[in-house]
């Protein structure tokens, strides 16, 4: 199967309200979503539309990023510390050179405008860790959110990804996805060091220059990152 042909924005069935967490009422509405779900590739838990298990969390990832993957060179330096723990802070500081050098221009050429901050941070993850790590991914339609579970050698790790659209006030999305974090370390690993990116949509941010909207910074033991 042509997974990137069959879940394009204009393919069978659009996934990208499932990739990004936000509500589609229509979603489950088309014949191409039932279809679907008749295959199996995607299913409905608690009301709610996911796609149906992790290994086509995987694969559907992959594919929808192996463009973006090829195009990414691996970085040169070591992100493994003496522990065989990652060097998270440092991955994550090269993501935001990498956002900042490609994105505006990738952008355009993407299939999934809305989905696009998830799916770029999944190809560099994807790319960086080389199959030397575990990506664990949780989202489903109307949960505003991702989670990404990242796995390395015994040691784990969580990613948060929010989108702040025009009508969202970013402090609140910033205060709901802390609140997310400590949900998803409940389940996942609830000593794990956490990461909150914050993907700002909104035009006047667009507008700003990349020195503000890049940004870093500690809330209590979750560091956020603006993108």
């Amino acid at each position: 199967m042509n997974v990137r042909r069959f879940f394009n924005t204009t393919g069978p069935c659009n996934i990208e309200p499932i990739l990004t967490g936000e509500p589609k009422p229509e979603l489950g509405e088309s014949d191409a979503f039932r279809l679907c779900t008749d295959l199996g590739l995607v299913a409905i838990e608690e009301g709610t539309p996911v796609i149906a298990n992790p290994i086509y969390r995987e694969v559907i990832a992959c594919h929808l990023t192996f463009g973006q993957q090829l195009a990414i060179q691996k970085p040169k330096w070591q992100w493994e510390k003496p522990d065989k723990s990652l060097d998270m802070d440092r991955m994550l500081q090269e993501f935001q050179k990498f956002w900042r050098r490609h994105a505006d221009i990738w952008e355009t050429k993407s299939d999934y405008t809305e989905a696009f901050p998830h799916l770029l941070l999944q190809a560099f993850l994807q790319r960086v860790l080389n199959g030397n790590g575990n990506i664990e991914r949780e989202c489903a339609a109307g949960s505003g959110r991702m989670d990404l579970g990242i796995e390395y050698n015994d040691h784990r790790y969580i990613i948060e990804i929010k989108l702040v659209h025009q009508h969202d006030s970013p402090q609140t999305v910033r205060e709901e996805g802390l609140e997310q974090i400590n949900e998803y370390r409940d389940t996942f690993a609830p000593d794990a060091p956490a990461y909150l990116l914050i993907f700002d949509r909104r035009q006047k941010t667009k507008e700003k220059s990349w020195d503000e909207r890049i940004t870093w910074e500690q809330d209590g033991d979750v560091t956020v990152l603006g993108c």
